[in-house]
């Protein structure tokens, strides 16, 4: 296999693992809310989708319209994710027997499924039954059919409120109220629908309040229970960092560091003189703590947001915040900072950019470059100059090694075949301590140097080699170095990365109980 079909192959395997490592944003979540007219299945969705009333009593563009006429569902509706079109909840027909028979039904909805329907189109992932005081067959029958689906179901009593509030009126206790209620549910399920010691989940919930009753309970078990494929999709957009939710995060996050990992090492295989090959080991570095930022939502906007929304006038939550961060991880809250027009519900492409513009202020140390060939002619230059041939310098005159010689290049001073290089102020061992270079050729691998600049591995400030270049091999970083604040540092190995990324990972995470302790004395319960 010659030098450009090494290339090539290296960089294919590269790009397969950067596809894998997107293919949870490809993902697709569908919620079913199942329920007769004025149930509050509207307020509901709207509530699990984060949609809130404004200071006029208004909803946003998108959300489910309140429908106070009660006039009934007759076909499938979805209401998109404010954040992520995705992730879609859907408004569907209750079963009352004027516009469907229960033997239809699922194909009503396009359910799919290889028993009841095949031909469905709409995959869902959950089914939320959302009941009043009273469940009758319609309900049940819905329940069967979820079961025999094999699809993950929850049971919602809604409006809670409503019926404490009924029974304050009546000068009865609250929390005996809310027993009652679930108790009197408990037994029709058991009655009607249930075998015995069936396991099921029911919660009695506020539709209208995202923290109050046990609303949070179901939001937690949604993000718990969706399958592992698409839980990051659903946890990214998570804007509340509870105890299960953030630890939900925190195990989503954990099983990619082994495949980021395992696309830096494969980046690392692919050749220096592959200037257009996208993405180096920095970047995709920088790319997760991001994409750890945004998941926990520590970015500078989200922060603004939930003043705004719950914390106003209160102080400057930012300086809290900010203060958390330079007391964890001084690489962390550089990177945030640089980031701080990027949005937790930004796209990958706006990631993207944003990782490469933090990056391209950098400066790699301790860079390692091997030299596969170069070709007759050829010549090792300085920064500030140009490296004589014969004798004094490592030349790669045809036939020739340079034995003994010093070359001066940047203000170092290299010694070739003697076992030591210095070049821009870094110390480089070349193939255990020599170079060869013989009719065109040289071979050294392990060389480290410092000083080279991120922006297009321009060698800056160091040495750098021009003219006809046949083949350069692999460039090893080991830190990059932002504003004198290391960014990172490991070493070049797929445990080396894994320990790096794990690092900033569990850092983001303490950072984000933190700040979560310090809304709940904002704003308390949200």
């Amino acid at each position: 296999m010659n030098s450009n079909q090494e290339i090539s192959e290296a960089e294919k395997n590269f790009n397969q693992t950067l596809e894998t490592l997107q293919d949870w944003r490809r993902q697709e979540i569908n919620v079913g809310v199942i329920g007769q007219a004025k149930v509050g299945k509207s307020t509901l969705i709207n509530t699990l989708l984060g949609y809130e009333y404004d200071e006029d009593g208004n909803l946003p563009s998108g959300a489910a319209a309140v429908n106070e006429a009660g006039v009934c569902t007759t076909e499938p509706r979805p209401f998109e994710h404010p954040e992520n079109k995705r992730i879609k909840i859907w408004d569907l027909p209750g079963v009352d027997g004027s516009n469907f028979l229960l033997r239809n039904y699922w194909q009503k909805i396009r359910a799919k499924d290889s028993q009841l329907n095949p031909e469905g189109d709409i995959k869902y992932d959950f089914f939320i039954i959302a009941l009043n005081n009273v469940i009758g067959t319609d309900a049940s029958s819905l329940i069967e059919g979820a079961k025999t689906m094999k699809i993950k179901w929850y049971i919602v009593r809604t409006q809670i409120d409503v019926t404490i509030e009924f029974a304050k009126k009546r000068k009865r206790n609250e929390q005996k109220t809310i027993d009652e209620t679930r108790g009197n549910l408990i037994i029709q399920l058991k009655e009607k629908c249930l075998e015995e010691g069936s396991d099921f989940n029911l919660y009695l919930v506020d539709g209208t309040e995202r923290g109050k009753f046990e609303m949070p309970k179901l939001r937690d078990d949604l993000l718990t229970d969706c399958p592992e494929a698409k839980k990051l999709v659903l946890l990214r957009h998570a804007k509340e960092n509870g105890k299960v939710v953030a630890m939900a995060k925190l195990t989503a996050l954990q099983s990619r560091i082994p495949k980021v990992a395992s696309a830096c090492t494969k980046r690392d295989k692919i050749p220096l003189s592959s200037f257009f090959c996208k993405k180096k080991p920095e970047q995709l570095i920088v790319e997760e703590v991001l994409l750890y930022q945004q998941t926990f939502r520590l970015l500078k906007i989200d922060i603004e947001e939930f003043t705004r929304d719950h914390a106003k006038g209160k102080g400057n939550f930012e300086d809290i915040v900010r203060n958390h961060f330079e007391g964890e991880d001084p690489g962390l809250t550089f990177i945030r900072d640089q980031a701080n027009k990027l949005r937790s519900t930004d796209s990958t492409e706006e990631v993207e950019k944003t990782a490469a513009s933090i990056v391209a202020l950098g400066v790699l140390g301790g860079v390692g470059v091997g030299v596969a060939a170069v070709s007759t002619g050829a010549v090792i230059a300085g920064a500030g100059g140009t490296a004589t041939t014969g004798g004094a310098a490592a030349a790669a005159a045809a036939g020739t090694t340079a034995a003994g010689g010093t070359a001066v290049a940047a203000g170092g001073t290299a010694g070739v075949a003697g076992g030591t290089a210095a070049a821009a102020g870094g110390t480089a061992g070349m193939a255990g301590g020599a170079a060869g270079v013989a009719g065109g050729a040289a071979a050294a691998e392990g060389a480290a140097a410092g000083g080279l600049s991120v922006g297009g591995y321009a060698l800056s400030a160091g040495a750098a080699v021009v003219g006809a270049v046949a083949a350069v091999a692999v460039v090893s970083v080991t830190s990059l170095i932002i504003g004198g604040v290391t960014i990172y540092k490991y070493s070049k190995t797929k445990d080396g990365y894994e320990e790096e990324l794990r690092k900033r990972l569990n850092s983001t995470y303490k950072l984000a109980i933190k700040v979560e302790e310090e809304k709940a004395k904002l704003a308390g319960i949200y």
